[in-house]
């Protein structure tokens, strides 16, 4: 078998032993990384319950999400919190290793099968099936047999530093494309470049933020990866700080894997015409583009953030529903309508704020697959743009009104 019974010997790269005073001021404050996707992983195999949730509370509390590293064993105390952790909206990553095999070996065609039964034994524990996998892969074969068990997403441990993500091996009959997401660009003169990293601090904390600046600018979606092991009790007041100081304030995108890999199977399909899964979008950016459209009565194609004006509809709805991350919007999947529908108004039209709040939550909460191409707000029958129109002036002045639009 290629997986272990009990998960807790899997050889992981040595966690970063740095080592500062808790209430000491972050060296790296001034970000320019509102690009950068970063994934939290927090190990619950080395750690009590007690820390895992005073953790998680820091994510909780922000409105952003951690990724759970445990292997499918985890222990009874520790398995409430991961039950907590999965309501919430954390996920809950399995932490294996496979052995090195190639295209000839046997285990090709049988060693997902030990996966899959491991995954299914985590799942009868916390009630969920883990569908990202953390730990040692040695080659693209192995990639393909993770992928193939269930884990479209990877987080190999035997990568070297970088920011972009890649396609992982596949197998025939794997329909989920599967992607490996990086370490992160973490110099290899920091602790050989590792994202792991023990009792997390102030110096752990610095040494992360240069590796999201580093990777500002790489490519489309740059990843940077952050594991926390044996976390000290100031773990908690660290984090809060450094999230409240430095990340969120950048505009860092704190994911889940799957979160994460929704957005990258997009940008690598290049279709350009729905909403990209997953994308954050600065809430800057969205106002901007609301003043944009409110100064015409002809739709823009392209707008402030790189925002279509498919992307800015279900942004604005966000916006409108309180529906916000920290200063930015996470936006869901979504198409834009088939075909525009012909108005029905003759000149301007106000709609109460508080109809437009009233829609904007009513539709987030059966959000179709496709934007329809007129809908009811306030009880005036409003096309797609003319509804666009309608939240742009909500945003910008509080005073909702539209008209005819092209």
């Amino acid at each position: 078998m290629i997986w272990l019974s009990l998960m807790t010997t899997v050889a992981l790269a040595a966690p970063c032993v740095l080592s500062t005073p808790p209430d000491a001021d972050f060296r790296r404050v001034s970000l320019r990384a509102d690009d950068v996707h970063l994934v939290v992983e927090l190990y619950a195999t080395d750690t009590t319950a007690a820390q895992l949730r005073a953790e998680l509370e820091v994510f909780t509390s922000r409105g952003v999400k951690a990724a759970i590293v445990t292997d499918s064993h985890p222990a009874p105390e520790v398995v409430t919190v991961l039950q907590e952790a999965v309501a919430a909206g954390h996920e809950v990553v399995l932490l294996g290793q496979v052995r090195e095999i190639n295209h000839r070996s046997e285990a090709v065609t049988s060693d997902w099968k030990d996966l899959r039964r491991e995954a299914k034994t985590l799942d009868k524990r916390i009630g969920t099936r883990p569908v990202s996998f953390a730990g040692t892969i040695p080659t693209r074969v192995g990639e393909a047999v993770v992928a193939h068990a269930g884990f479209p997403t990877m987080m190999p441990e035997n990568r070297p530093p970088g920011a972009l993500h890649s396609q992982a091996g596949r197998l025939q009959g794997t329909v989920i494309p599967p992607v490996t997401l990086p370490p992160g660009p973490y110099s290899e003169k920091s602790c050989g470049g590792t994202p792991h990293v023990s009792g997390f601090d102030v110096a752990a904390a610095d040494r992360a933020a240069a590796a999201i600046q580093e990777a500002s600018g790489q490519g489309s979606a740059p990843i940077v990866r952050l594991a926390l092991h044996s976390p000290a009790p100031q773990t908690p007041a660290v984090l809060a700080r450094w999230f409240d100081e430095v990340l969120l304030p950048a505009g860092v995108a704190i994911e889940t894997p799957t979160e994460l890999r929704a957005q990258l199977v997009t940008l690598d399909a290049g279709d350009k015409n729905t909403v990209t899964a997953g994308r954050r979008v600065l809430i800057p950016d969205v106002q901007a583009a609301a003043l944009m459209v409110s100064q015409t009565t002809e739709i823009p194609r392209v707008l402030p953030g790189d925002l279509n004006p498919t992307e800015l509809f279900v942004a604005l709805l966000l916006l409108t529903a309180g529906d916000t991350v920290g200063n930015a919007v996470r936006l869901p999947t979504v198409g834009p309508p088939n075909e525009l529908a012909r108005s029905s108004l003759t000149g301007e039209v106000a709609v109460s704020a508080a109809d437009v709040e009233t829609f904007a939550r009513a539709l987030l909460a059966g959000l179709p697959p496709q934007l329809p191409n007129a809908m009811p707000v306030g009880g005036t029958l409003l096309t797609t743009p003319e509804i666009l129109l309608l939240l742009a002036n909500h945003t910008v002045s509080g005073n909702p009104s539209t008209q005819p639009v092209t």
